[in-house]
């Protein structure tokens, strides 16, 4: 990924959404039936980050004791990888 006009890097922008997609304290909660993801948090902040990494490729899928689990777009091959 190329640098903007800025001195920003591309990369260093897709690092700040990712950390946006899994740092904070939001659950999500999967309709087994719909298989749509609905989002709670204690602050309607931290729902719209994670709402806003999910609209640029970087969705929160699951939170347990252990791990997070999030689907990534894969820029170069325009497919949703597991990280």
């Amino acid at each position: 990924m190329g640098e903007g006009s800025d001195g920003v890097k591309a990369s260093e922008c897709w690092e700040a959404f990712r950390v946006l997609a899994i740092c904070h304290t939001v659950i999500a909660d999967v309709n087994k039936k719909t298989g749509k993801t609905s989002y709670e948090a204690e602050s309607p902040d931290e729902v719209a980050f994670v709402i806003v990494a999910m609209e640029l490729g970087f969705l929160f899928f699951e939170r347990t004791q252990s791990r997070i689990t999030l689907h990534e777009l894969d820029h170069q091959s325009s497919k949703m990888v597991d990280r």
